[in-house]
């Protein structure tokens, strides 16, 4: 039984540990597909803020997505959570 939760998690965090990498690839790519790509996930905007503070930019205003798209997340995945548990 202890294995079955073992592969099923690992099958689980492998998709994560993989979608996680994907804002570390918009460092490399021109500013127009990288504002494309910060939609992707909510860890764009703090590795944004780290970059341009590595380059003497820093853009503070880059926070308010930053806050603005994890927590409009969360609130989707409360309302999920409500709707299977709670039906």
């Amino acid at each position: 039984m202890t294995w079955t939760r073992k592969v099923q998690a690992l099958t689980l965090l492998k998709p994560v540990q993989i979608w996680s990498f994907v804002p570390t690839l918009f460092f490399f790519v021109p500013t127009p597909w990288e504002w494309i790509g910060s939609v992707l996930g909510p860890l764009y905007y703090p590795m944004r803020l780290f970059w341009g503070a590595t380059q003497g930019q820093a853009e503070w205003w880059v926070m308010v997505p930053g806050a603005i798209v994890p927590g409009v997340a969360i609130v989707w995945l409360l309302h999920r959570l409500e709707r299977t548990v709670y039906t």
